[in-house]
């Protein structure tokens, strides 16, 4: 729907044109500007995530969860992380890459 519609507002007109699929979460401009796509969370390592959505936003590195099937968004933690991709091993477990640095960094439990 770019640039037609930003999340679930018309961008730049009064009404948008056309049939679109509505976003399950939205978020302000207080804490980004540029959503980057993640992947349902299945790690049992880390319960309260297992089955939510699980993304984060490239311009600040805030990390976001939401249920798969929409409902409330929760605001995990503020990184340094420029997350440009999300991806998940065999086991499961949740990778996302740092575009500035190129690392790619586990999402686990809490150390």
């Amino acid at each position: 729907g770019w640039n037609l519609k930003e999340a679930g507002h018309c961008y730049a007109r009064t009404t948008c044109p056309g049939e679109f699929v509505e976003p399950v979460a939205e978020y302000g401009r207080a804490l980004g500007s540029s959503v980057t796509g993640g992947v349902v969370f299945r790690d049992p390592a880390v319960p309260k995530l297992v089955g939510k959505y699980i993304f984060a936003d490239f311009a600040t590195g805030h990390f976001f969860a939401v249920p798969a099937g929409g409902g409330p968004l929760e605001k995990l933690v503020k990184s340094k992380v420029h997350p440009s991709t999300f991806g998940r091993d065999r086991a499961g477990r949740v990778y996302v890459s740092d575009y500035l640095s190129g690392a790619v960094l586990l999402i686990g439990p809490p150390k």
